[in-house]
């Protein structure tokens, strides 16, 4: 089915990979859901929500500092797979015109692809609620707060804020890239996932749960007439039974096998 799957691919073009956790296992990076989740360890309502956020710094400081330190420490480590660099290589060629992803592991960036919509933002960087400006956070500042981390600490803690931060230059605050739970998605990255929907006529499903909302719904709200629909993951998932081909195994390895497939 893989060489059918790479002519078709051949055939459409205008490639669109909307892609999740499962696209950064080989990377190191566990998935937030599911059996060996950090979820399984934290609860999302503390840990990823603004308002349990605050009662964890106020209450559990050190427990909160922990958890941070282990995300930070995971995506420092991870590089990217086959599956990002077979995408890149796609956007240098072409193929490939954006990537929408729920990730926020930085790993596409670094693999060399530019046309990203990140729903749930990225770690790295800065972004002003108002003017949508985004900096990318200085290494020697992510040292810091590694530092500061280890501590954990509610003066460190304090000192982290004030480092995520600092003044736009709009005049207002710049704040971590991250959606918390109880967040809007960025407009402006919704806005491009969505023209990227509507121009693809080829979207490659790469990794991701399709549980969560509301970036499970989006490829529906503009799907293409004729265009292609393929998915790539080890189990079947929301996804699996509403497209054209599913593909059972780890996008690391079938990416790679349709990518030398089209080489042909």
């Amino acid at each position: 089915m893989i060489k059918e799957v790479a002519e078709k691919i051949r055939e459409k073009g205008k490639v669109v990979a909307f892609t999740g956790a499962g696209i950064s296992q080989a990377s190191g990076i566990p998935p937030f859901r599911g059996e060996k989740g950090l979820w399984e360890n934290y609860s999302p309502a503390l840990y990823a929500s603004l308002p349990g956020i605050i009662s964890l710094y106020l209450l559990r400081p050190h427990s909160l500092s922990k958890f941070f330190l282990e995300i930070l420490n995971t995506i420092g480590e991870a590089k990217p797979n086959p599956a990002h660099e077979v995408l890149s290589r796609w956007e240098k060629k072409g193929l490939l015109k954006g990537i929408i992803t729920q990730n926020i592991d930085n790993l596409h960036r670094l693999a060399g692809n530019k046309n990203i919509a990140e729903l749930h933002g990225n770690i790295y960087y800065l972004r002003c609620p108002a003017c949508h400006r985004k900096i990318k956070i200085s290494e020697d500042t992510l040292q810091e707060i590694k530092e500061l981390l280890e501590k954990g600490g509610r003066r460190e803690l304090a000192r982290i804020y004030s480092l995520l931060t600092p003044l736009c230059k709009c005049g207002r605050k710049q704040r971590l890239w991250v959606v918390f739970f109880g967040e809007s998605l960025p407009q402006e990255e919704w806005d491009k996932a969505v023209k990227m929907l509507e121009e693809a006529e080829t979207v490659l499903f790469l990794g991701t749960s399709g549980t969560v909302e509301p970036a499970r719904s989006l490829p529906f709200t503009v799907r293409k007439e004729g265009a292609l629909w393929i998915e790539i993951n080890p189990t079947p998932t929301y996804f699996s039974s509403l497209v054209d081909y599913y593909l059972k195994g780890k996008v690391e390895e079938i990416l790679p096998e349709i990518d030398r497939c089209l080489k042909k």
